[in-house]
């Protein structure tokens, strides 16, 4: 559990890639939605999507690559768990657009559904995975819970994201 709350550090920043977009959408959002302009809150939906996944797929690589060049100086379980952090940082970046475009367009009762959907995945492949594959197990069950919840989202939104920056 050491090495993976060390490693969590490394996930929380990164997740910071996105430089307050999210935050900003689900403000933007519902103001272009009360103003009736529901082409300029999709063009924020769409934006703020692309900009957040360019961002985390910059700090995915990073990590990725700083993981196989110091591959030698860290123990396998370490690199391991950097590289999959990588994956991680990505599909929670997604995760993430998700949570924060439902709460502008104040999608409140599929958010919370959402939300428990990743919390009981990720007790449940925790529960499964650990105490057979330890930290391995850990870093696979975190991947799973988030991509599984990503799909749950993008099952129930369907958004049609456009992907261009302005």
């Amino acid at each position: 559990m050491g090495v993976w709350a060390t490693l969590q550090v490394v996930l929380r920043y990164s997740l910071w890639s996105n430089m307050g977009i999210l935050s900003s959408s689900y403000r933007q959002i519902p103001y272009f939605l009360g103003k009736g302009d529901e082409r300029e809150a999709t063009r924020i939906r769409d934006v703020s999507f692309v900009f957040n996944l360019i961002m985390s797929c910059l700090a995915a690589i990073a990590i990725f690559v700083w993981s196989i060049i110091n591959s030698a100086k860290y123990s396998e379980h370490v690199i391991f768990c950097l590289k999959m952090i990588s994956f991680i940082i990505v599909s929670t970046s997604v995760y993430n657009f998700y949570l924060s475009t439902l709460r502008g367009y104040k999608k409140f009762p599929f958010l919370s559904r959402l939300t428990v959907f990743n919390s009981l995945m990720t007790m449940i492949l925790v529960v499964v995975l650990v105490p057979s594959y330890s930290i391995y197990g850990l870093c696979f069950a975190i991947l799973v819970s988030v991509l599984l919840s990503v799909v749950y989202a993008a099952s129930y939104t369907r958004y049609k994201i456009k992907f261009e920056i302005r």
